[in-house]
């Protein structure tokens, strides 16, 4: 008889996103050990790695809110997803024992705070993994229209009044009224007591205005890259970004700097910065999404990775994929990705708030006997304490064990 039934709460099946990606391959890692393991998410399509897995996915068939046709519906259905309550509620019948516990990762698109509600009533033991800064009306301390972090107390008049949302003040409205619904109505996150986080900065931006009697389990996100040989980034030219083409993201001062400096730049995502984007770097190569593969290969001809975000961040992915790989990362002191950085070793960490500092680190790049002790470096310090799917799943198994040991 299998020990426990794990059900994993993820608004979409397939990896459209970081936190998506985790929930999937921890899924079908859990699955393979041995767990029997249900994933609920709104919609597909379904990824194969779950499917191989032998995962049982259960959707409520609907898409993301905001991509409804019926922008009413859809406004609405973000606050209060009857449909996935339901859903949610037959699966969690019967299997709310304490050989059960519940895995959130995300909600927020389309499962929205019913979901929630269901959960914390369920009475099963429940975890979080902290993969956005969901106290926040937005989700990432970020106000967009001064593009820098915001530090108001969430939810407080100076929060509320704040015109700081990427859309509109009306659609901030919105997100004060589903953040109002998940504290008053759902119970979240005051009825729940564990987190997984996965860098130092996410724990301690967050754990403020989460339960004083939380429990907090340090595991890093898994990096699903195997080991290849080193890549002699000293003798490429390209610097590489890799992520959605968003103002939070910092991609657009970075490409105008970059173009200016006339270092080769290509890029793998998209987003609503494409054009603007393309507008301040012309010379910019973009290659929208990539599969693993061809990430791989697009790493292996990349002098550096810049992650030059302009928000905290929760970990930085692709930083420990480019490190993997051998190539040197340029990242931003305020981001989760300077945990992964040890300046001037593997990358060089920099600040937008001073003047000329990414500059300075991008002509630290131009030295080829400089980039190569840090690709060498970078490659060596990774694959002594890689970030393997098989240790995150077993991190993981241990912690489910303790977190049921606290419930009983």
């Amino acid at each position: 008889m299998k020990q426990r039934r794990i059900i994993i709460i993820c608004d979409q099946a397939s990896k459209v996103g970081g936190h998506a990606r985790v929930a999937i391959e921890s899924a079908a890692g859990l699955a393979s050990n041995g767990e029997e393991v249900f994933f609920f998410a709104s919609h597909g399509p379904i990824d194969a790695e779950l499917t191989q897995a032998n995962v049982n996915v259960i959707l409520t068939g609907q898409p993301d809110a905001l991509d409804e046709r019926n922008r009413l519906y859809g406004a609405c259905r973000g606050l209060w997803n009857s449909r996935a309550k339901k859903q949610l509620s037959q699966l969690l019948e019967d299997r709310t024992s304490r050989k059960s516990i519940i895995h959130i990762h995300g909600w927020t698109k389309s499962l929205s705070p019913s979901v929630l509600s269901e959960i914390i009533s369920a009475r099963a033991p429940i975890i979080c993994t902290i993969h956005e800064f969901f106290v926040c009306p937005n989700g990432e301390f970020f106000n967009f229209r001064s593009r820098s972090i915001c530090n108001l107390v969430p939810m407080s008049q100076k929060c509320i009044l704040s015109d700081c949302d990427s859309r509109s003040y009306y659609h901030k409205m919105w997100r004060i009224a589903r953040q109002a619904i998940t504290q008053q109505l759902a119970k979240f996150p005051s009825s729940v007591t564990n987190y997984i986080y996965t860098t130092e900065l996410a724990k301690r931006i967050i754990s403020k205005y989460l339960p004083g009697d939380a429990n907090y389990y340090y595991l890093p996100n898994p990096v699903y890259i195997t080991k290849m040989p080193q890549v002699a980034a000293w003798q490429n030219r390209p610097a590489l970004y890799i992520g959605r083409l968003a103002i939070e993201k910092g991609v657009l001062p970075a490409a105008e700097i970059l173009g200016r400096l006339n270092v080769p730049f290509e890029i793998a995502g998209s987003g609503e910065l494409s054009g603007q984007v393309h507008t301040a770097n012309p010379n910019a190569v973009l290659h929208d999404w990539l599969s693993s593969e061809e990430l791989v290969c697009l790493l292996a001809r990349a002098r550096v990775l810049i992650f030059p975000s302009l928000w905290y961040e929760t970990f930085g992915l692709v930083v420990y994929e480019a490190l993997a790989c051998g190539v040197p990362v340029i990242a931003t002191r305020e981001s989760a990705a300077a945990e992964a950085i040890i300046d001037n070793c593997n990358g060089r960490l920099f600040s937008w708030d001073k003047a000329g500092d990414f500059e300075n680190a991008m002509l630290s790049a131009a030295d080829s006997v400089t980039v190569e002790r840090w690709s060498k470096f970078a490659y060596s310090n990774y694959w002594e304490r890689p970030l393997t799917i098989d240790l995150h799943v077993a991190g993981l198994k241990d912690i489910y064990e303790r977190v049921c040991r606290h419930a009983a």
